[in-house]
């Protein structure tokens, strides 16, 4: 019995895809801006900073607990 060598492939362009972005305008409220740099550190506020409402709007850095006026 003989075994065959054959390989099979399959030719693929893996430079090229295809994303859909249309799900991002359905449920979220996309912002634009420049962005608000921590004075302390330079990280960036987003979603995930706690934001700290009084008289003076304040973010309070995640990393270096540097309080940012917004």
């Amino acid at each position: 019995m003989q075994q065959s060598n054959k390989k099979y492939r399959q030719k693929v362009d893996t430079n090229v895809f295809q994303l859909s972005m249309s799900c991002l305008g359905e449920k979220f409220e996309i912002a634009t801006g420049d962005p608000v740099y921590c004075a302390g550190c330079q990280a960036i506020f987003n979603k995930y900073s706690t934001f700290v409402q009084s008289a003076s709007q304040t973010w309070n850095c995640e990393f270096c607990n540097h309080a940012n006026p917004i």
